[in-house]
């Protein structure tokens, strides 16, 4: 498992605009906006926050999904990969933490010229179906456009 050093730890503390990729069992695909993502204090694992039904499905199915995680304003972007995703609900501390989250990405989004009434269409809202899925990224490519992109990232 890559370790999530400091670098990776202050690039997944955001702002970012996210796509989490999943598939149920028989390999169809689905794709999802997380809310945001966090890293977990033990910085072997990364929660990412969403609301989407089909995609939690998967994840409870399969434990896999791929994150791909990009800052607006520099394009720096990243491809966390895990085959151990659980689903957990929310605690408080992690609800707060992620409609401050969603908050930093809208004004990040804002930077790059996105009305703040579109920016919130692309961002999801935060209700009461909100889970984290938790996992150990098992792989960790870049994705920045340019030369290296689609590297593996090693710690």
């Amino acid at each position: 498992m890559p370790a999530i050093d400091d670098a990776m730890f202050e690039f997944l503390s955001g702002p970012n605009a996210m796509l989490l990729g999943t598939r149920d069992s028989l390999n169809v695909p689905a794709i999802t906006r997380p809310i945001g993502c966090q890293v977990c204090p033990d910085r072997e694992h990364v929660m990412a926050f969403l609301a989407d039904s089909r995609a939690i499905a998967h994840i409870r199915q399969t434990r896999v999904l791929a994150l791909v995680v990009v800052r607006p304003t520099t394009y720096e972007g990243y491809q966390l990969k895990a085959v151990d995703a659980e689903i957990e609900p929310l605690t408080d501390e992690q609800r707060a933490a992620v409609v401050e989250n969603r908050a930093k990405l809208l004004e990040e989004m804002a930077r790059v010229g996105l009305t703040p009434e579109i920016a919130a269409t692309v961002v999801p809202r935060i209700d009461s179906e909100v889970v984290a899925a938790v996992f150990s990224p098992s792989a960790i490519f870049r994705q920045t456009p340019g030369p290296g992109a689609g590297e593996r990232r090693e710690s």
